[in-house]
C-alpha cells in the first residue's frame, strides 16, 4: 500500500494542548507535522500509566512535548501535575515509545532567585524557593535520571517569564491589563489600579522565540537538551507596567501595596545556548509585543 503524505508526515504529541504555550506549540507545528493534541477531556489520565501506555502504543508519536503543568495551586497540586504526571509521562514513554523524543517545560523557578543578580546559566545550582520551582526542579531531575539510566531521548527546556499576545493573566503583565479592561470606561478618579509590588527584575522571554526553538529540535530530532528559554535582558516590573499605561496616555493610576523590599529581586538567564540552538542572533524585543497585546486588549 503507498503511503499518503500524511503518513509520512512527523507525528508530534502535544499535552496540555489547550493551554496558553501548549495552543501555540500547537498551531505552529501543524503546518509542518501531524499533530496529537491531548487536552484534560481529549487525552488519557496523564497520571495513569497503563492509560498513558495503551495511548502511546495505539499513536507512536516521533516526539512528544509535555506543555501540560501548573503554575498555581497548593503543594499537592502543584507536585500531582508538574512532577507526578511527567513522571508517569516519561516512565510510559520511556517502555512503550523510546524511539520518541520526549520534551518537557522545565522553570526558571528551578534556579530560585541569585544573589547578586547574577546571570542564570544552565550549569548554576538549583535552589528553588517556591512550592513551584521545586515540584518543576523534581521533573527535571525524573528525567534526567531517565535519561542516563535508561537511555530515554529527551530534552528540559526552562521558560523565563514568558510574553505573548494576548497577555496570560497568570502572569503580572497580563494581570495588569486584565484589571486595567474593567475598569477603563470609569471617570478618570475611578481608574485605579492596584497591584503587588513592582520592585522585581525579570527576565521577559516572547512566547513565539520558544515555540521557534521547539520548532527547530522537533525538525532536526535532536535530543540530550537543557536549556534556558530567555532574553538575558533585565526588565524591572514597574517600568513594564508604567510603558502599558503610557500606551494609552497614562489613563490609569497605578498603586502598590506592601512595604518595599529590603533587597532587590533580580532573576535574569543567559540566552547564549538558546541563541545557538534556535539560529537567532538576538531575542525578540518585548516592547512590539506589548503594544500589541495592549492594542489587542483595550482597542487603543
Amino acid at each position: 500500500m503507498t503511503e499518503g503524505p500524511e503518513m509520512n508526515r512527523r507525528r508530534i504529541l502535544v499535552t496540555g494542548a489547550s493551554g496558553y504555550l501548549g495552543s501555540r506549540l500547537c498551531a505552529h507545528l501543524e503546518r509542518s507535522a501531524q499533530v496529537i493534541r491531548w487536552t484534560r477531556s481529549t487525552g488519557p489520565a496523564l497520571d495513569d500509566f497503563d492509560d498513558i501506555s495503551r495511548a502511546l502504543d495505539r499513536l507512536r508519536p516521533d516526539h512528544v512535548v509535555h506543555a501540560a503543568g501548573r503554575t498555581f495551586g497548593n503543594d499537592n497540586l502543584l507536585w500531582h501535575d508538574n512532577a507526578l504526571v511527567t513522571r508517569v509521562l516519561a516512565n510510559a514513554v520511556t517502555a512503550v515509545c523510546p524511539d520518541a523524543i520526549l520534551t518537557v517545560f522545565g522553570s526558571a523557578a528551578e534556579y530560585g532567585v541569585p544573589v547578586g543578580g547574577h546571570m542564570l546559566s544552565e550549569n548554576d545550582a538549583c535552589n528553588p524557593v517556591s512550592a513551584y520551582g521545586l515540584s518543576k526542579l523534581a521533573a527535571t531531575r525524573l528525567v534526567l535520571t531517565l535519561v542516563e539510566e535508561r537511555g530515554l531521548r529527551a530534552n528540559v527546556i526552562r521558560p523565563f517569564n514568558l510574553i505573548g499576545v494576548p497577555l496570560s493573566p497568570a502572569q503580572v503583565l497580563g494581570a495588569f491589563v486584565a484589571k486595567a479592561r474593567e475598569v477603563r470606561h470609569l471617570a478618570p478618579q475611578r481608574r485605579q489600579i492596584t497591584m503587588g509590588r513592582l520592585d522585581s527584575v525579570r527576565d521577559f522571554f516572547v512566547v513565539d522565540d520558544l515555540v521557534h526553538l521547539i520548532d527547530v529540535l522537533v525538525s532536526q530530532n535532536t535530543y540530550g537538551i537543557l536549556t534556558n528559554a530567555c532574553s538575558g535582558v533585565p526588565r524591572r516590573v514597574r517600568e513594564l507596567i508604567f510603558f502599558l499605561n503610557e500606551l494609552s496616555g497614562g489613563r490609569f493610576a497605578i498603586l502598590e501595596s506592601g512595604e518595599p523590599p529590603e533587597s532587590e529581586s533580580i532573576v535574569i538567564g543567559d540566552p547564549t545556548r538558546f541563541l545557538t540552538l534556535s539560529g537567532r542572533a538576538s531575542p525578540t524585543p518585548l516592547e512590539p509585543v506589548l503594544t500589541e497585546a495592549w492594542r489587542q486588549a483595550m482597542g487603543d
